[in-house]
């Protein structure tokens, strides 16, 4: 979530708003060129925390632009008549333009995607990463053989070198149905180089910044906001709320390898190889389920106790009972990645840490929609 001043909180929760949207065109380093809110009509901006590209936008707007070869940032402001902000929705490249034909005046309607789109090019050659080299330095090398500025890595990646050099061979697209391998892009290598040291994927903010951040279980990370239904004075949740269980298959048993291990892979506990068995006691253990269930999991690490961390992170995700809320708001333009709140509805149950998993708002102020998972 975007960082909120107690003035701004009080504007998003305080009831009556006016809410206005613009736009802004870019180019590749993130430079405003032009500024098109007056041509903007109305559109939308959508994340989901799973998906390889996470935010992505639907704009009308009643001006050509040169499509594909510039970047747009939609933005909203806010005001109650006193106090009024702007906030920054994401930077798009928008792909697929639609015209319809004898309107008039013309307008145009457009997808769009994050800048993960453009990191999400075939590089077109071999590629390597060499021993030794610390993980910032070959993060900052990807963005930059990609043509690609405006990054924020945390210093933690210059804290660990890479093992044993990686190399990601040159493979072309196929007919092949027995196609195991698929060309190599640059997001590619920058996810599997911040997977080796327990990084989340790399993600782009709201105003177009690559984020390449540590990965925190979300049972430690605080919450940035309460919604409280309960509170009429400053809830802006709405009445159409709904809140489902999801039952995830889980094994009993993973075993977790080490696959650039110095000196080859060992099948040594602690040296290669890290496990984690669920203890007797469980309710979904071997021991109580009369079964063994079993998952072998293959990663690059920066070292054995990055590989620990690894499984660890694995096995809480694929233990996850989850329940969810799915509910709206009124307009909340600082929705970001992965976003932690604090979610108090007595018909609910009570009060709940959650974690946003997706999301979708109007840039006009209609209500905000949302997939909230409980966390335990």
């Amino acid at each position: 979530m975007q960082p909120l001043t107690a003035a701004q909180s009080a504007l998003l929760t305080g009831g009556r708003l006016e809410v206005s949207a613009g736009c802004e065109v870019l180019n590749l380093a993130l430079a405003v060129t032009a500024d098109i809110s007056n041509d903007l009509v109305g559109g939308s901006v959508t994340w989901n925390g799973d998906a390889k590209i996470h935010r992505a936008c639907q704009l009308t707007m009643s001006t050509e632009l040169a499509w594909g070869n510039v970047l747009v940032r939609p933005y909203m402001t806010v005001s109650d008549g006193v106090t009024s902000a702007r906030f920054n929705c994401g930077v798009f490249s928008l792909t697929t333009p639609e015209r319809p034909l004898g309107e008039s005046p013309v307008t145009f309607s457009a997808q769009g995607m994050d800048r993960i789109y453009l990191l999400d090019r075939e590089i077109g050659a071999t590629y390597t990463v060499t021993a030794g080299t610390t993980y910032r330095a070959a993060l900052v090398a990807v963005f930059a053989a990609a043509g690609l500025s405006g990054y924020l890595i945390d210093g933690e990646a210059a804290d660990f070198t890479v093992p044993t050099t990686r190399t990601w061979s040159l493979v072309g697209s196929s007919t092949d149905p027995d196609q195991t391998s698929s060309p190599v892009t640059y997001l590619r290598v920058t996810n599997d180089l911040l997977s080796a040291v327990n990084f989340r994927a790399v993600w782009a903010d709201e105003s177009g910044v690559f984020r390449c951040q540590r990965y925190l279980p979300p049972s430690v990370r605080a919450p940035e906001h309460t919604f409280d239904a309960d509170d009429l004075s400053t809830s802006i949740v709405g009445e159409s709320r709904v809140s489902t269980a999801d039952i995830w298959k889980q094994p009993t048993r993973w075993v977790f390898r080490w696959t650039n291990r110095p000196g080859g892979m060992a099948d040594v506990e602690g040296d290669g190889k890290y496990t984690y068995t669920l203890p007797d006691a469980d309710p979904m253990s071997a021991a109580n389920r009369g079964l063994v269930w079993t998952t072998v999991v293959d990663y690059e690490a920066a070292s054995q106790a990055v590989l620990t961390s690894l499984g660890d992170r694995r096995v809480a995700n694929d233990r996850r009972v989850a329940q969810v809320f799915k509910v709206t708001t009124g307009p909340w333009p600082v929705a970001g990645h992965w976003d932690m709140y604090t979610y108090t509805d007595a018909a609910a149950g009570g009060t709940f840490k959650v974690q946003a998993t997706d999301f979708e708002f109007d840039l006009l102020g209609g209500d905000a929609s949302w997939s909230w998972e409980v966390v335990s």
